[in-house]
């Protein structure tokens, strides 16, 4: 079975679980981007409704230990948002848990082969490094994706590794990434961070709903370590945010990041998701392209992706 997708999906843990203690699974789900919900968690049962339903959670995948009663209780309310269960030894095995250090760097070499790299094996390739337990099994890892070559464009690092980072922890993991992803909750400041602790960062993902609130005053003497990256403008988190004044601020912001004196010397290229356009109604790619064009006063090339 091959490891699925948890980046911002729901987890919910059911029961006790025998292979993995729940805190060092809790710690890894997080880690491989998920959020993690545990009985004790507020959280509706089918027949009773809340009384601010924004706040129900969805729940997208349940995770299942030895299950008793009490948990099955709430598995009505997941099927209604067609969740996915998976056994814990399937979940063990498809993200090499439970395997020999031998053996998770054997399923370490096997995704780093593939040609080509795509974000999809990336991310497998995230979730073997974050089930590797701090020490040599780890270092091995690492030295050996960080010798490999790779492309660049894949090569993310995941917030948490970051996270750590900011909290004074040592994380190597870091040294395998090339690029980190800005969101709307980050900002240029969060850049300047990143590119201290990421020797070899060559782009950046921003969200095309992150350029709704962008502080370009955000540099300091720390961001001349920034070296020369490529801007990519990735799809928003916030999709449903399509008012005409959404779109004027972000290519006005967009416009007024590129003609920035600090920032236009850093960045070399700027590349935007055609899937990041396609979020705005009555455009395409190929007119919103002319209307930021029109307000472009910039020397760095501008490219649809």
């Amino acid at each position: 079975m091959d490891p699925l997708d948890l980046r911002d999906k729901h987890v919910f843990l059911a029961g006790q679980f025998v292979a993995l203690p729940r805190r060092r699974l809790k710690t890894f789900l997080k880690g491989i981007g998920a959020h993690v919900i545990l009985c004790d968690q507020r959280w509706y049962p089918p027949q009773r409704q809340p009384r601010h339903p924004g706040r129900t959670r969805r729940i997208d995948l349940i995770l299942l230990g030895t299950v008793t009663e009490g948990h099955r209780s709430f598995y009505p309310r997941a099927a209604h948002h067609d969740a996915l269960y998976m056994e814990e030894q399937d979940f063990l095995h498809a993200y090499a848990l439970e395997e020999h250090p031998q053996g998770r760097l054997e399923r370490l070499r096997d995704l780093a082969h593939q040609d080509p790299l795509d974000d999809d094996t990336w991310y497998q390739l995230c979730c073997i490094l974050e089930g590797c337990p701090s020490g040599p099994d780890l270092q091995l890892a690492v030295d050996y994706l960080q010798h490999r070559d790779l492309p660049n464009t894949r090569r993310l690092a995941l917030p948490r590794w970051l996270e750590r980072a900011a909290n004074g922890h040592d994380e190597p993991r870091l040294l395998t990434a090339r690029g980190v992803a800005l969101q709307a909750r980050d900002g240029l400041g969060f850049l300047r961070f990143a590119a201290s602790k990421l020797a070899h960062l060559s782009h950046v993902d921003l969200a095309w709903d992150a350029l709704d609130r962008l502080d370009l005053a955000a540099t300091t003497s720390q961001s001349d370590l920034l070296p020369s990256i490529t801007l990519r403008i990735t799809p928003p988190q916030t999709p449903h945010y399509t008012h005409p004044w959404y779109l004027n601020r972000r290519l006005e912001n967009l416009a007024a990041l590129a003609a920035h004196p600090f920032w236009k010397q850093r960045i070399k290229l700027v590349e935007i998701a055609d899937a990041a356009f396609q979020t705005q109604p009555h455009h395409d790619g190929n007119s919103l392209l002319k209307l930021l064009r029109s307000r472009w006063k910039s020397p760095i090339p501008l490219h649809l992706a």
